[in-house]
């Protein structure tokens, strides 16, 4: 029983991990997705400035 304890816990850990790792991903991509559409903008709002 303590071994299936220790077991379920380094799983635990791992699955954690895993989704710790996921979520740093996540925000990266996020990040990237909100400089992409910034400069996005920034070149539209360049291509119809009045000049």
């Amino acid at each position: 029983v303590a071994q299936a304890k220790v077991k379920a816990n380094e799983a635990k850990q791992k699955a954690q991990m895993t989704l710790n790792k996921a979520n740093d991903a996540k925000d990266r991509i996020n990040r990237s997705n909100k400089e992409l559409r910034d400069l996005i903008k920034q070149i539209r709002d360049f291509l119809t400035r009045k000049s």
